[in-house]
């Protein structure tokens, strides 16, 4: 399988929970999910540097501006993280 993880920057919050963010997948896509915590032993390690996201949302919907949401850090925290 894969692991994948992402790292949002502290100002993305409420894009996206700041922080590392991991996801696993099966080799044969059939499951996956969020990695709380894990210890790898072997495996290959590749890192890809983007600088610009972008995102497209369904007409309708909007996001709050960079810092000023107004969920609590430590729910988040709880909830992605276990």
């Amino acid at each position: 399988g894969s692991l994948v993880g992402f790292r949002f920057p502290d100002y993305a919050q409420g894009l996206n929970v700041a922080g590392y963010h991991f996801h696993f997948i099966t080799a044969d896509r059939s499951a996956g999910g969020h990695v709380l915590e894990c210890l790898l032993t072997s495996g290959e390690l590749q890192v890809d540097h983007e600088a610009d996201l972008r995102v497209e949302l369904p007409s309708g919907i909007s996001l709050p501006e960079p810092g000023q949401t107004t969920e609590k850090r430590e729910t988040l925290d709880r909830i992605e993280r276990g």
